[in-house]
This record gives structure tokens, sequence and C-alpha cells, in this order.
């Protein structure tokens, strides 16, 4: 969240001598600070092997025949072990 909100963040430099910033630079700011799909796509490319390592970690709950999927995903399905 921190990352997002640097983006945003304007230098006293930046602004002209009234004070202000174009609107444009703005814009482009709270795009940029704002973009979720740089954070969804790392989610989506991270989460099979972070669910991996949830599974490993869980002992005594036995995989589902179907897919080694931890139960949970034959529970959903209603194809329970």
């Amino acid at each position: 969240m921190t990352s997002k909100l640097v983006a945003l963040v304007v230098d006293l430099s930046e602004l002209d001598e009234d004070g202000n910033i174009p609107i444009t630079e703005t814009a482009r700011r709270v795009r940029d600070g704002l973009d979720i799909e740089v954070g969804t796509k790392a989610f989506f490319r991270d989460f099979p092997g972070e669910h991996e390592k949830l599974l490993d970690a869980i002992e005594g709950i036995p995989r589902c025949p179907q897919d080694g999927r931890g139960v949970t995903g034959c529970r959903v399905r209603n194809e329970g072990p």
C-alpha cells in the first residue's frame, strides 16, 4: 500500500511559481498509484506456489485423490475423500 501512495507524493520543487502542478501530471500519478493490474498479476503468478506451500504445511488432512489438492478442493466440488 505504501508503494502506491509514493506515486501520489508531490515534491515542492515540482510545483510551478503559483504552487500548481499540471492536471495531466496529477492524473498520471493517480492512475499509476492506483493501478491494481501489477499487483493482480503478481498475485495470480505467485498464488499457486504459495498454495502448494500451505498444503504441504497442513498435516493430518489427506489430499484429494482426484487431483492431489487439499481436501477443501474436493469438498467444494462435492467429491469428498
